[in-house]
């Protein structure tokens, strides 16, 4: 068993939906968005050890089909696509995290 800690669920579409719909099922969404701030690599190797195959790969992020075919997961690595030119306060963003209060079924 892998332990990766990665933020989740209030990143991107998913943050804005509990704050701008009645549902998060209300928002249309093609993939979960998780941030891998400390481990990238053993976060994908954890995915990939769940089933998950990457289908494709960016600068800023990888995406991850889900081995049931339910959707996709794209595993970012930084907030920003240049974490070089904007750096941000790892530290910080864990600090100030919160739980999401609704989540993806599957």
């Amino acid at each position: 068993e892998i332990k990766v800690p990665f933020l989740g669920g209030r990143v991107k579409g998913a943050a804005l939906a509990e704050g701008l719909y009645a549902s998060v099922g209300h928002r249309p969404m093609g993939d979960v968005d998780l941030l891998a701030l400390d481990d990238f690599a053993a976060s994908v190797e954890a995915l990939a050890r769940a089933g998950h195959a990457v289908r494709a790969r960016a600068d800023h992020a990888w995406t991850l089909e889900d081995p049931e075919g339910r959707g996709a997961v794209e595993l970012h690595g930084a907030l920003t696509s240049c974490p070089r030119l904007h750096p941000v306060d790892r530290e910080g963003v864990w600090t100030r995290a919160r739980s999401a209060t609704s989540h993806i079924p599957w």
